[in-house]
């Protein structure tokens, strides 16, 4: 198992960051796909402290910045981690705004073992 950096958690604030400039700008999931490939791998890698993660996307979840959507759904449909699942639950529930409810429930969709929007990446194809 390889050890928690400093430098792990920095990547992944990272390239969190670089996801969403680039989805403000993209006109579909395709075009930066490849960077949800690197997210799932980094934090497949073990190298990110897990509660930096935790808390990133929750704020992800509570504050829907672009491309927010892509990275729960990419990383949490293989990851399956039951802390982001009942973030999004909560938010699904007392969310202030109706379309970050809608949104948090549309992210909930990939812990279901038939996942209908996994079409929408290669990866998941």
């Amino acid at each position: 198992m390889k050890e928690l950096t400093s430098d792990g958690n920095v990547r992944f604030e990272s390239l969190v960051s670089d996801i969403e400039r680039v989805a403000r700008i993209a006109a579909g999931a395709s075009e930066f796909e490849y960077m949800l490939v690197k997210l799932l791998q980094l934090l497949e890698s073990n190298t990110v402290d897990r509660e930096v993660v935790i808390s990133t996307f929750k704020r992800l979840a509570s504050e829907w910045p672009h491309g927010a959507i892509e990275m729960l759904e990419f990383t949490m449909r293989k990851l399956q981690w039951p802390e982001v699942q009942a973030a999004l639950e909560i938010y699904q529930e007392f969310g202030a705004d109706f379309r970050y409810r809608s949104l948090a429930k549309k992210a909930l969709l990939v812990y279901e073992e038939v996942w209908e929007y996994s079409d929408m990446y290669v990866t998941y194809r």
